[in-house]
């Protein structure tokens, strides 16, 4: 079996809902997750390894590894520098043969039922979205992100401000055209939708969702032609949802908007209706439009400040792939 391990900095007060998804690492255990962060949390997970530090700590380990002055802020800034973990972080991971990173508004199902060994050998970039991502171990691999043209890391890594460098815009890209042989893409996961209240899937394959934790794995709820579907997914990320906590992280629970529920049979119509939205309108859209707003206002502002490497800009053609 490949070793897999998964890099999350963290810095900054966790959310409530933080311990749902170390419940679902839990029962992952044969991938080991690497916390860097200044919170000292309470964990009972063998896969989970802690390093604590402050964030001004973690920059300076990020800046032995270039030449050049970098800009690290803020920690929402390390997103960007994510496709450089397997040089920043190579101390780490000896022994293991995948490293990859992502976020923590997620629930992990069972990973390994879609990571499978045949994906595993024959692929060296494994998805290309921040929320969980991997890379083959290896020094040439570790190295690809040098190599992006349009941003360049250069330009990325000594701007202010995201520049999604991890995802389509930049490295993503890069694999997409000149390693896709070697770049696995199939969404076997659900990133929900953070503009509308009811859980809508980035797979289209039914809106209306309900997710349900059971015993380490998870299940996508839906209605379809009037008939209830429970299919298996490989993890749900709630991108930047503000999520209740009602319940108790155990081995099975449920997920509704936007809550954390205890368990129920979904499969039964008038439970699967009684945890949809009655209602359209959703305040929490109209706050993220707004941060979205001020992110591009500072963006366009820093542009006008001096950038040693220039100012990153993304391909015209990343609009495209996203629609």
């Amino acid at each position: 079996m490949k070793k897999i391990a998964v890099i999350i900095p963290y810095f900054g007060r966790l959310k409530d809902d933080f311990p749902f998804f170390l419940q679902s690492v839990k029962n992952n255990p044969s991938i080991d997750v690497l916390f860097f962060t200044d919170n000292n949390f309470p964990c009972d997970c063998p896969n989970v390894k802690v390093y604590l530090m402050t964030f001004e700590e973690i920059v300076s380990q990020f800046q032995r590894n270039f030449d050049f002055k970098i800009r690290l802020s803020k920690p929402y800034k390390l997103c960007d520098f994510r496709p450089s973990y397997g040089e920043v972080f190579k101390q780490y991971l000896k022994g293991y043969d995948f490293w990859g990173y992502g976020d923590v508004d997620v629930i992990w199902g069972d990973l390994r039922k879609f990571l499978t060994d045949e994906i595993l050998s024959k692929y060296n970039r494994i998805f290309g979205q921040g929320h969980l991502s991997f890379y083959r171990n290896l020094p040439d691999i570790n190295a690809i992100y040098r190599y992006v043209v349009q941003p360049s890391y250069k330009q990325v890594f000594t701007f202010d401000y995201g520049c999604a460098f991890d995802e389509y815009y930049g490295t993503s890209r890069y694999w997409d055209i000149n390693m896709n042989d070697l770049f696995y893409q199939v969404s076997h996961y659900d990133d929900v939708d953070c503009m509308n209240l009811a859980f809508r899937s980035h797979r289209r394959q039914g809106d209306n969702l309900l997710f349900s934790y059971e015993n380490g794995k998870l299940f996508r709820i839906y209605l379809k032609q009037d008939n209830l579907v429970k299919e298996e997914t490989m993890y749900v990320h709630f991108q930047k949802r503000k999520m209740e906590v009602n319940t108790n992280p155990a081995d099975m629970f449920i997920m509704a908007p936007n809550a954390f529920l205890p368990y129920i049979d979904l499969m039964n119509e008038a439970n699967y209706k009684l945890f949809q939205p009655n209602k359209t309108f959703y305040a929490q859209s109209y706050k993220l439009r707004y941060q979205d707003f001020c992110n591009k206002f500072h963006k366009l502002k820093a542009c006008f400040n001096h950038c040693e490497f220039g100012i990153p800009t993304h391909p015209k053609d990343v609009l495209h792939y996203y629609k």
